[in-house]
């Protein structure tokens, strides 16, 4: 099974407005693949509804703390990396393109 993280501003954009950010958060939620989260990803979930602030460290932390395969993210910041070591940094569009054709 795959092991991702996947990034706050894909989770706000499932909750708000679906599309594949959403397909993401269903294979998750499905047991397709292993969402690592940590306990400031999901306070952040609550802080970025008020405000939009994404930190990019702290989502880095959490993939490489978790061993992970893929960061999952919709920020810029994060995608235009590709890769941070050994993990894979893709947008929700990629990341279902690449399970689907594994």
């Amino acid at each position: 099974m795959l092991r991702v993280v996947i990034d706050t501003n894909v989770i706000i954009s499932a909750l708000t407005f679906g599309g594949n950010p959403k397909a993401v958060l269903e294979l998750a939620r499905k047991r397709h693949i292993r969402n690592t989260t940590s306990t400031f990803i999901i306070e952040e979930i609550g802080r970025v509804a008020v405000i939009k602030n994404l930190p990019d460290n702290r989502i880095l932390e959490c993939a490489v703390a978790g061993g992970v395969d893929y960061l999952i993210s919709g920020d810029h910041h994060l995608t235009d990396l590709k890769n941070f070591g050994t993990i894979k940094i893709v947008t929700p569009t990629e990341f279902l393109a690449i399970f689907y054709h594994e």
